[in-house]
């Protein structure tokens, strides 16, 4: 019988302090996970929360078809070095058909969604459909990718719009476009 979340809680109770502290400190962090979860999942999860090279692979391989270059490379070390630092301003340049816009625009936010690193994400683009396919686009990846529900539980929340939604964790993905006003958006105090 595999070891579950479930089996480890009870398990939990007869560990010397010290190291149930531990183990605690883990898994508070994981209190949402499904409870059925098997531990060989519970590592894939800890693992892509600081590693989304491997996330993308394992949870989008519709979308990385071909092998990362030394560009996505040096993107994937840049955020394992800075995660989960908020407030980082950068700029990425490449040229057209290099996955800056799936990387950063789509699995990065599906990431920043399911490990709640962000409380609100306004997704911008320079009119108002683009922005509004764009976050529909993510809406129906974490309504729909079988294996993002197995790890991560059900993200569907209640707001499910085209152009906003919030998971079933509180994050809000909300779309806008030039000359929408931005100023003064909130989410739980989180601009």
């Amino acid at each position: 019988m595999p070891l579950t979340v479930a089996r480890l809680w009870a398990t939990m109770k007869r560990l010397p302090p010290r190291q149930r502290q531990r183990v605690l400190h883990d898994l508070e962090r994981l209190h949402h996970l499904p409870p059925g979860l098997a531990l060989e999942a519970l590592r894939l999860w800890r693992t892509c929360r600081y590693d989304l090279e491997l996330f993308a692979q394992h949870f989008f391989p519709h979308l990385c078809t071909v092998p990362f270059s030394p560009m996505h490379r040096d993107f994937f070390d840049a955020e394992r070095a800075h995660h989960p630092q908020r407030g980082r301003r950068e700029a990425t340049a490449a040229p057209r058909g290099h996955a800056k816009t799936t990387l950063r625009g789509f699995i990065q936010i599906i990431h920043d969604c399911v490990y709640t690193t962000e409380d609100f994400i306004v997704i911008f683009s320079n009119t108002a459909t683009l922005a509004e396919d764009r976050v529909k686009q993510i809406r129906d990846e974490l309504g729909e990718n079988r294996e993002l529900h197995r790890i991560y539980g059900p993200q569907v929340g209640p707001v499910w719009n085209q152009g906003e939604f919030i998971t079933s964790r509180g994050v809000r993905v909300l779309a806008a476009s030039r000359g929408t006003q931005v100023r003064g958006l909130l989410e739980r105090g989180q601009r």
